[in-house]
């Protein structure tokens, strides 16, 4: 199990949207909009007043191995329409999987990024490329997996609204406007972080290719066509660009590794 209070994210990234306007005030910048990109797969339970009704559940927690391996059998094109090879208990279908089979209720489920535009806009916007991840959204055919859906017993109004990355821009609500010290500029969510990387190191063109040593060790390209995964180490899906797809590969303990690489060579105190 690996949860985390849901207020700490809206903390996190309040500190840090106040850092970075202040920063552009110093700089004498003018803040046109604010774009969020977010790990995937975390996500929040809501009810009908859009409070918590747990912990958020991390991408990281593997609990739901049963229910992946259910999805498995009841989506065996699950290759082509969500970009990894088989479920896997990282992705929110299992875990919402599991969540209605332990007869817990909520009224609606956010992933991370939707979370925090929920509570910096007042609306639950979300984008294909990280809902393209999830195991719900048919990265195929652009459009939501009605027996993803029906696995978890919900529909899609229990779910955000998605657009494109960095497509659909909502106003700051004027609450979070105060509080960030910024007008109310548009807020976009663009994708997931390792897609924002690579576009920030300046992949943004076919053939080339971003390595990335975080939590995974990823290496991930952009493609001009869908991309089919070849091993579970490998995701597909819908790219951070108009018309873009990406392929990545990933190694998931490289963050452990670098962490134990730590103790080693360096032992604190």
């Amino acid at each position: 199990a690996v949860t985390c209070d849901p207020e700490r994210y809206v903390r996190t990234a309040f500190r840090a949207l106040r850092a970075a306007a202040r920063t552009a005030r110093a700089q004498d910048l003018r803040v046109r909009a604010v774009g969020i990109s977010s790990q995937a797969q975390t996500y929040v339970a809501l009810d009908d007043r859009n409070q918590p009704v747990q912990p958020a559940v991390v991408w990281t927690d593997a609990r739901p191995v049963e229910e992946a391996a259910q999805a498995a059998e009841a989506l065996p094109d699950f290759a082509r329409t969500s970009g990894f090879l088989r479920p896997s208990p990282l992705q929110f279908l299992p875990k919402l999987m599991r969540f209605r089979r332990e007869g817990r209720s909520a009224e609606r489920f956010l992933l991370l990024n939707e979370w925090i535009h929920l509570r910096l806009t007042g609306q639950a916007r979300g984008d294909t490329m990280i809902q393209g991840m999830s195991g719900f959204y048919d990265i195929a055919r652009g459009e939501w997996n009605p027996r993803a859906l029906a696995l978890a017993g919900i529909g899609p109004e229990r779910l955000a609204s998605v657009a494109p990355p960095a497509t659909v821009g909502t106003p700051l609500a004027a609450a979070a406007a105060r509080a960030l010290g910024l007008p109310a500029v548009p807020l976009y969510t663009c994708g997931n972080d390792q897609s924002c990387a690579a576009l920030g190191a300046g992949v943004d063109d076919v053939g080339e290719v971003f390595c990335n040593f975080g939590t995974a060790l990823v290496v991930y390209a952009l493609k001009d066509r869908p991309a089919a995964p070849a091993t579970d180490d490998q995701i597909a899906g819908i790219g951070p660009l108009p018309g873009s797809w990406f392929l990545l590969a990933l190694e998931s303990e490289c963050g452990n590794l670098v962490e134990g690489l730590a103790r080693l060579l360096a032992p604190r105190g």
